[in-house]
């Protein structure tokens, strides 16, 4: 019996180093200041949409709502008949200078939906960089200067952001 606590003992040992480990990682990326963009060149963001989700217009809302000069949003959904369409006209009306596109298409490519979404989206896309950001994210104002700070440090080619709650100091980003 001894040797099962013993054996048990140091897997919890092993789960609370692995913890400290990760508060230390999350304490750093806090602490981390965002960088900055040196340019802002235009940047399309595709937000493929299913189903009207809890929170759906201000999550859209905040995404019409970024301190960024010059950005298109194209929104793909597949169905025509999708709820998410009558959310998204009403936040068009509130933000008419906004650069919209919807993508009704609902061409299967393979097996993800998702992934086919973002592929019918994609021909619509006016800019070079892109963005994929999932309907239900709750965008920073500065959630593309953001993102674009971190893609213009040397090396980088793409770059990815974890969610996170919406009342955290890094939400949306």
């Amino acid at each position: 019996m001894s040797l099962i606590a013993d054996v048990f003992g140091i897997l919890a040992l092993f789960g609370v180093v692995q913890s400290l480990f990760g508060w230390f990682a999350v304490y750093r990326f806090a602490k981390e200041p965002a960088a900055t963009p040196s340019e802002r060149p235009g940047i399309t963001v595709l937000r493929p949409m299913c189903g009207a989700e809890p929170m759906l217009e201000e999550a859209m809302v905040s995404l019409f709502s970024q301190d960024y000069p010059d950005y298109q949003i194209v929104f793909g959904i597949q169905d025509p008949n999708d709820p998410a369409l009558a959310v998204l006209e009403r936040v068009r009306k509130r933000f008419p200078k906004r650069d919209v596109k919807l993508v009704i298409d609902g061409t299967p490519h393979g097996q993800n939906r998702k992934v086919s979404n973002l592929i019918n989206m994609l021909p619509s896309a006016k800019h070079e960089i892109l963005v994929i950001s999932d309907s239900d994210i709750h965008a920073a104002p500065n959630y593309l200067d953001t993102l674009l700070g971190e893609l213009q440090k040397p090396g980088t080619g793409m770059v990815t952001s974890l969610y996170a709650g919406a009342g955290g100091r890094k939400a949306g980003i």
